[in-house]
């Protein structure tokens, strides 16, 4: 059970969460209401999982990996599947963005 709380539960939070976005943008992209129960239900099972973690762990440290994750996997997605481009300051704003998450996540 533990391996679940460490590892695939926040990872499961982390795709809610970016699901949750991508579906957000498609829905203002397109209009379409229909997207707004994804988007629900989505973010309840992604907050409930946080939740869960959080209580079972700590909240300081799941918020920082679970962000960072959410962080690493929206540019993924902003570059891979939409296409978007950054220029060198972008780039290395990001970089350092996920870098500074990542650190404050580390603990002894």
């Amino acid at each position: 059970m533990e391996i679940f709380v460490r590892f695939a539960a926040p990872l499961l939070a982390v795709i809610g969460f970016v699901l949750a976005d991508w579906f957000s943008v498609k829905w203002f992209e397109s209009g379409n209401i229909y997207y707004l129960p994804i988007i629900a239900t989505l973010a309840v099972f992604a907050y409930w999982l946080f939740g869960w973690v959080s209580s079972a762990t700590s909240l300081s440290i799941t918020s920082g990996l679970i962000n960072t994750g959410i962080v690493i996997g929206s540019i993924a997605m902003g570059l891979f599947l939409r296409n978007d481009t950054l220029d060198l300051q972008q780039k290395i704003g990001l970089i350092l963005a996920v870098l500074a998450v990542g650190l404050i996540t580390i603990h002894r």
